[in-house]
């Protein structure tokens, strides 16, 4: 539910600091439908407690910051998708790596761990690998093609999706009720359109050679026969004046 308000919040930052338009109706309407249709599912949550959303508040910050402040890094910094790739998960990984080196006994567990599952293993790390990877060069490039707004309704239908294949997993889930309010969401999400880059202030130019057409600028020297001499003339000199 919580995530579902984001996109709302990123518009009015996006219009604030983004230079884009604030969403027009059908649009607006849209992110209501989302953020209705999340409230229903919360509701109709068989293990809803507001315990587990106190921490929603300082999540919701983090997360709204990190939206509206990466889609400014990537328009405002040249830097390939992929650069950026090696930058984030190379930077992730050192605290990853002196995390697990600490407190869980790595690299002895790592190599126990493979030796006694065999090829399992190794391979499970290797398609989670390529996976975060993937997952980190699309999101990238989204967030290059995207608005923030539009990026973070992408990514909240995702959740949405995953939703429902718990749902289709597990039974100890939402109701039809909660169904129906997740079918909100997704109807909610479709129906968005990004909304378009606020037009820059026209440019006041004043009256100078650089309003003037390439034709008044440019001279044309016109050929002509007098009296069996060649005089040539330039267009726009006073009279009497030759060249």
């Amino acid at each position: 539910m919580v995530r579902n308000a984001t996109p709302i919040a990123t518009s009015v930052l996006e219009w604030l600091y983004l230079g884009r338009e604030l969403p027009n109706l059908r649009s607006s309407g849209a992110l209501g439908i989302t953020l209705v249709g999340a409230v229903g599912y919360m509701i109709a949550d068989s293990h809803f407690e507001i315990r587990g959303y106190s921490w929603a508040v300082v999540w919701l910050i983090i997360f709204i910051f990190d939206q509206v402040y990466i889609k400014h890094v990537v328009n405002t910094v040249e830097m390939t998708t992929w650069s950026r790739v090696y930058y984030t998960n190379t930077i992730a990984a050192l605290p990853c790596v002196a995390y697990a080196l600490v407190f869980e006994g790595a690299p002895f567990n790592l190599v126990t761990g493979f030796s006694s599952r065999g090829p399992v293993g190794p391979c499970m790390l290797v398609v989670s690998a390529v996976l975060g990877t993937a997952m980190s060069y699309f999101s990238f490039f989204a967030r290059k093609m995207l608005s923030a707004t539009s990026f973070t309704v992408v990514g909240n239908l995702c959740k949405v999706i995953s939703i429902i294949v718990n749902v289709v997993i597990w039974d100890k889930h939402a109701s039809t009720v909660g169904l129906g309010a997740l079918t909100a969401c997704i109807v909610g999400s479709a129906s968005y359109r990004q909304a378009p880059l606020r037009d820059p202030e026209p440019n006041k130019v004043a009256p100078s050679c650089e309003s003037a057409t390439a034709e008044e600028l440019e001279p044309t020297l016109v050929g002509r026969q007098e009296d069996g001499e060649n005089v040539e003339s330039t267009e726009g000199h006073k009279e009497g004046t030759s060249v």
